[in-house]
């Protein structure tokens, strides 16, 4: 059985990349050519237009010696409306930019975006020694509901230092509490009426740790009740002079 080819898209061509994430019929989010996360739409509710104000990843790489230190927000920067945009298409729009706080972390320097559904890869550009990939995915199984209809997207962050010492770093993410929100009225920064009581927990576990994202104000026959979780599964990495598999937070970056 013959598969699509995967499309590259860089420069421009970026503009109106919208890859769905989310498993059929559980609502999704969209990943952007540049990074973004938009198009929220989790909530029993279409809205292109939906989105979760500052939701982002970011990286910092440093050095002690010699000293460097990277810091950047997984994104590229903004491209430019189209002169002559597509009627009824608004795939092209960051519905939160005009809205988002200003964050005092530069984003990277430009992305370039593989995609066939249901897999994306983005790769940063930056003037880092390292190379920084995001590969992310929703379950899709053909002729398997049970599989297509799981209520999660999945990133996987992968970090090469190609510099010629060690690399230590922190991979950030942030999230804003949306459960009770009802995908159509506005948020403004961390202000939104229909939002109130929302609770983020701690979840550690023997796999990693998490984060359980809830909403007390909500009763169980609520249309916005229920939960979000955030999860962290890090893979043991292995420092060069040792066979040992330390987390990634204490070792270099191989």
């Amino acid at each position: 059985m013959p598969t699509a080819k995967r499309r590259t898209f860089a420069g421009d061509s970026r503009r109106a990349v919208a890859l769905p994430l989310g498993g059929i019929g559980t609502g999704n989010i969209a990943l952007g050519g540049t990074g973004v996360l938009k198009q929220w739409q989790l909530h029993n509710q279409g809205n292109h237009l939906g989105f979760a104000p500052q939701s982002f990843f970011a990286l910092r790489l440093a050095c002690t010696e010699p000293p460097l230190s990277f810091r950047r927000v997984l994104r590229g920067p903004a491209i430019a409306p189209h002169r002559e945009p597509a009627p009824l298409v608004n795939d092209d729009l960051d519905a939160a930019g005009p809205y988002a706080r200003p964050v005092s972390w530069p984003r990277v320097r430009d992305t370039t975006f593989d995609g066939e559904y249901p897999f994306a890869r983005i790769d940063y550009a930056d003037d880092w020694p390292a190379e920084v990939q995001l590969e992310a995915y929703t379950p899709f199984v053909p002729l398997d509901a049970e599989a297509s209809g799981l209520p999660l997207a999945s990133f996987t962050f992968r970090i090469t230092n190609r510099f010629s010492h060690h690399l230590h770093g922190w991979l950030l993410g942030t999230l804003q509490n949306l459960v009770g929100w009802d995908g159509v009225t506005p948020i403004r920064d961390n202000r939104c009426s229909v939002l109130g009581g929302n609770v983020n927990r701690l979840m550690p576990s023997r796999h990693g740790t998490g984060l359980i994202l809830t909403n007390e104000n909500l009763d169980p026959g609520h249309p916005g009740y229920g939960r979000w979780h955030c999860g962290l599964q890090p893979r043991p990495s292995r420092s060069p002079s040792s066979t040992t598999p330390t987390p990634p937070w204490h070792s270099p970056i191989p």
